[in-house]
């Protein structure tokens, strides 16, 4: 692959940032994103879902060739990719990869360069279930798991929705899929953290993301190989970030990392209203639910179990795919909808 410098050396530690939904993930790639030398997309790929987990569904033999998924890359991220898969010099760096990995690798220099920047990250709440293939065909990349309080994710996915203001069964059923969906993202994680090594895999809570950034990112200085000091400063007890770097995608711009209007405090400020607020919006019953499918009961009838891969799909993870939500289905290739179709 022919090199150019000034985009940076070929997967020069890229940084992939996984968890279940609503954990936090959002906040931890902003906070990265900030830094001198590291850029992420503004939003989710689900890279390695769309064409590493589509092997798994249909097989090699109907997924275009690296050299001729150009437009499939593009449509990462909501289509904000297309605009890093136009320039000459990443056609010819696809024209000429081996792997997936190394077009994606290619697409994510041109983005990270655009910007001045020299490394690349991705954010895509699910990653946790490709982790150990994305260690592999990255060789030098750093994993990053946002864990949160299961009851606050549940909380803030179901108002998120708008089944808060449904009816009892809706209600329900969203408290349902929300706690099977991190209890499934939270079981793949204790397997990566038992499994895979932990120079290259980091767990980080989310509580304490909010409650103390600055020794959160002060201890993934190292890990990842970045200064990501002077990120966030503290003034009246409150907790505020800025770019450091020469630019970003980010169409955010330092929105809030709450979804609750009445909490969401200045742009760049980092809100810590989210932590506990489950016992406003869940009623006692609706708590007591969600500890026992994700709390310690269920940490004693349910083992961590072997995350998803490209390379097989075991039938717990099928069949909590298929029943439970259509997210995970999408996580695990339980749809009919072809992401990486061949070319016409």
């Amino acid at each position: 692959m022919t090199a150019a410098p000034e985009r940076g050396a070929a997967m020069d530690r890229p940084i992939f940032i996984g968890g279940c939904m609503r954990s936090g993930t959002t906040l931890l790639m902003q906070l990265l994103d900030c830094a001198r030398e590291i850029a992420l997309p503004p939003y989710e790929s689900y890279f390695m879902a769309n064409f590493y987990g589509a092997q798994a569904r249909g097989g090699t033999t109907s997924l275009p060739a690296p050299s001729a998924c150009l437009p499939q890359l593009g449509r990462l991220a909501h289509g904000v990719f297309s605009q890093f898969c136009e320039s000459e010099w990443v056609r010819a760096e696809v024209s000429s990869a081996r792997t997936y990995a190394e077009a994606f690798d290619a697409v994510c220099r041109e983005m990270a360069w655009q910007v001045g920047k020299r490394r690349w990250g991705d954010k895509t709440p699910g990653n946790e279930y490709f982790a150990a293939d994305i260690l592999e065909y990255f060789p030098s990349s750093r994993f990053i798991y946002v864990l949160r309080d299961p009851r606050d994710v549940v909380s803030s996915k179901r108002d998120r929705s708008g089944a808060a203001g449904g009816g009892r069964r809706e209600r329900v059923s969203e408290i349902w899929r929300s706690a099977w969906l991190w209890r499934s993202s939270e079981q793949a994680h204790r397997w990566n953290s038992a499994h895979l090594d932990p120079a290259r895999y980091r767990e980080v809570r989310f509580e304490q993301l909010v409650s103390d950034p600055s020794v959160i990112l002060d201890s993934l200085s190292d890990f990842v190989g970045a200064d990501l000091g002077g990120i966030v400063s503290a003034a009246g007890g409150r907790f505020t970030f800025r770019q450091l770097g020469s630019g970003s995608h980010s169409r955010r711009r330092g929105a809030s990392n709450t979804s609750y209007k009445d909490a969401a405090p200045a742009p760049g400020e980092i809100a810590s209203a989210p932590v506990g607020r489950h016992r406003s919006s869940l009623s006692v019953v609706e708590r007591v639910v969600v500890s026992l499918l994700c709390g310690t009961m269920s940490r004693g009838i349910a083992a961590a179990h072997p995350p998803t891969s490209h390379r097989s799909f075991g039938g717990r993870e099928r069949a909590l795919a298929f029943r439970r939500t259509r997210k995970a289905k999408f996580w695990f290739g339980q749809t009919d909808r072809q992401l990486t179709a061949p070319l016409p």
